[in-house]
């Protein structure tokens, strides 16, 4: 028999303490509401009995580590990006329920909400400007061609004969 292979999970114990140490903002504990509801999916006869489901709230407003316009950018990132895990008063709601305890459940939720606010904080890398390729125009310009052939050919014609 083979020894069973195991398939890495997309936040696995040791990209979570990577995460954790790598990453340059992260929200203290003291800020967050983490509550447990019951879950759904695998669990067998305990889903019907433990509440392992984290939810994980945190209010952007109210924080006091980040500044105002770090604020202003996280809400602006949930807005655009994640419009449903973002309340009107500046809520953020954070859900994990895919592991079976609620200590891996709420470690999750938490590095999930850190991930999303260190995306939204990155800085943005500005466009260079650059102008069109010499290839580029040329296709541009025969795919113009193309098209105004066969717009052309669609015309009713007379003919004398």
């Amino acid at each position: 028999m083979e020894p069973k292979q195991e398939i890495p999970n997309q936040y696995s114990k040791k990209e979570e303490s990577v995460g954790k140490n790598d990453s340059k903002f992260s929200v203290p504990e003291n800020e967050l509401t983490i509550t447990f509801v019951r879950s759904s999916g695998k669990g067998g006869q305990n889903i019907n009995k433990v509440e392992t489901k984290a939810k994980l709230e945190w209010n952007v407003n109210n924080s006091l580590i980040f500044s105002a316009e770090e604020k202003e950018k996280i809400k602006k990132f949930f807005l655009d990006n994640f419009k449903s895990k973002m309340t009107e008063d500046g809520r953020i709601l954070i859900v994990a329920q895919e592991e079976r305890s609620q200590l891996q459940n709420r470690e999750k939720a938490i590095y999930k909400l850190n991930k999303l606010i260190n995306e939204a904080l990155a800085p943005t890398k500005d466009r260079l400007v650059t102008s069109p390729t010499e290839g580029s125009k040329k296709e541009r310009l025969a795919n113009k061609k193309l098209e105004s052939k066969k717009k052309k050919d669609r015309g009713w014609k007379y003919n004398e004969d």
